[in-house]
């Protein structure tokens, strides 16, 4: 056993104790009969301040155990153990003392308690500014200059804080709290209960898993990042992989303080990072900004959902027997669609159209596409083909939707013929038996070019009886199978001829929508005709 090694961990030892020793002898001085008496329900975060500051000494002990620190092969990782664990217990009298000053500071009568009390909280807090230089086996001295320095800094801070109004109402939330350590989830349960808020519990990361699959109401998380079975960023890791779970806030704790971590958990998803032990400012500050973000994203959410609710009702309710439609946005708003307006029981215009882009702006263009070929095709009965394609591309070329355009097959279709304009689209597939033929774009998508330059040339195909037609967007021949692959032209062409229109829309959509958790690259739009 190295002498060096055991001087240095005595040394570390002795300079814990000084300020630990200090904290409880302060509870000597504590009228403790009066204060029970005034704290009354809060009489149980007392004896846990108590006995929490009672049994530090011990766990420095432990902790600083010289054949512990000799067997360790790292001893970077060690130092880190030993801060983080102390950490845990100095969280806890933090934390408690300053539940207990805020009851207190109002009462004339305990004006003495609440300097005692406020002893405790500052030497607690002054033992966690120093740990990291404290706990140091690599060097012989700790900077006392930069310590000291800090230490100062660290007061000042605390002063501007307590002028902050930490009244201030934070609205009220459903939290799951994940903590192996019972000390800290106890805390946090305590300071969120105080403030009305809905506390869930959770000692590891598997039984968080379990907690969030069976609680539906779970709006914030605080995750601590060291525990078994599943530690904090496997959790987090976890909940943005999920549909279910991926908006839900996320704060890190935890007693390691590294950038590097910090920056890791944040890129991962984590809505912010907190060192334990906590500021009840800071924890207060971060909690509500959580809590808004949550609503403001909720609110966003509940407007996007209103607003598909609203596009899918644009979408035709009934179409002909001989046509099949199958529509999926990748996001709530979807930039393509399809309309399909009866004539009579024998003939109809459609549309099927890719607005360039995703999201509302798409959805906004998507839009107004749509309501011009309502309009012309329900008010006007011979109108042809180019003129409806024409019309459209000069409503949108000639207003400003800031360099957005769309792809579209347009046509209508009788009992004898099927007449369409491929403006920019994907090539339009026909079967019919095993003779396959792909009809390709006459003309550029609609919004580009000048209606004095526009020209997109209508095409006859003659109906014959078994002939299928299909009409997609490339978010089709585009989309992911299960095993990776796209789908392609090809794998669509293969479905028609195998299955009626029906059944090919059907596969195409299990093919491509194989689970919940599928996140779809692109719009999914097809429009089939089987005659």
């Amino acid at each position: 056993m190295s002498e060096e090694l055991r001087i240095k961990a005595e040394t570390i030892k002795q300079s814990l104790k000084a300020p630990i020793d200090s904290i409880t002898g302060y509870f000597g001085f504590l009228n403790e009969d009066s204060l029970s008496e005034f704290l009354q329900e809060g009489a149980e975060d007392y004896e846990k301040l108590k006995q929490t500051s009672f049994e530090l000494n011990d766990t420095v002990n432990d902790l600083l155990d010289v054949e512990k620190i000799n067997s360790s092969d790292n001893k970077d990782e060690m130092e880190k153990k030993i801060r983080h664990d102390i950490r845990n217990p100095l969280n806890v009298i933090i934390g408690f003392s300053e539940m207990m000053l805020e009851d207190l500071e109002s009462e004339e009568n305990q004006l003495e308690n609440f300097g005692i009390i406020e002893n405790i909280h500052s030497e607690a807090k002054a033992l966690n500014d120093q740990l990291s230089s404290l706990v140091n086996f690599s060097t012989n001295k700790s900077d006392s200059s930069s310590s000291k320095s800090n230490l100062d800094i660290s007061k000042i801070m605390d002063l501007i804080e307590t002028k902050k109004n930490t009244k201030e109402p934070i609205p009220k939330a459903t939290f799951l709290i994940v903590d192996d350590n019972d000390s800290n989830r106890n805390f946090l349960k305590q300071f969120l209960k105080r403030q009305s808020h809905v506390v869930h519990e959770a000692s590891n990361g598997k039984i968080a898993c379990d907690v969030l699959n069976q609680e539906g109401s779970i709006e914030i998380v605080l995750l601590d990042m060291i525990m078994p079975e599943m530690n904090g960023f496997e959790v987090l890791s976890f909940m943005k992989g999920s549909n279910s779970f991926k908006d839900i806030p996320v704060i890190m704790i935890s007693g390691l303080q590294e950038s590097e971590l910090v920056t890791k958990c944040i890129e991962a998803g984590a809505d912010d990072y907190l060192s334990k032990p906590f500021n009840s400012t800071i924890l207060n500050s971060r909690i509500k900004s959580c809590i808004d973000k949550k609503r403001l994203r909720d609110k966003e959410l509940s407007e996007i959902r209103k607003g598909r609710r609203i596009q899918a009702a644009m979408m035709p309710s009934e179409l002909p027997d001989y046509v099949k439609a199958i529509n999926f946005p990748a996001k709530n708003i979807s930039g393509d669609f399809y309309d399909v307006v009866k004539k009579d029981n024998n003939s109809c215009y459609f549309i099927l159209a890719d607005v360039s882009g995703k999201g509302v702006h798409a959805g906004m263009l998507m839009s107004k596409i749509s309501s011009i070929f309502s309009y012309i095709t329900e008010n006007f009965s011979d109108v042809s083909v180019e003129d409806l394609t024409r019309t459209i591309n000069h409503e949108l070329q000639s207003k400003s939707f800031e360099g957005m355009f769309a792809t579209a097959v347009l046509g209508h279709c009788d009992e004898r013929t099927f007449t369409f304009c491929n403006a920019g689209h994907e090539p339009m597939l026909s079967v019919l038996g095993d003779e396959i033929n792909y009809y390709k774009s006459s003309g550029p998508p609609l919004g580009v070019v000048d209606k004095n330059l526009f020209i997109c040339q209508e095409e006859k195909i003659e109906l014959k009886r078994n002939l299928k037609l299909a009409i997609y967007t490339d978010g089709v021949t585009e989309g992911y199978k299960e095993n990776g692959d796209m789908l392609e032209s090809k794998g669509v062409e293969d479905i028609f001829k195998e299955n009626n229109c029906q059944d090919s829309i059907d596969k195409i959509r299990n093919i491509l929508i194989y689970s919940n958790e599928v996140k779809l690259h692109d719009d999914i739009t097809l429009l089939g005709f089987e005659f």
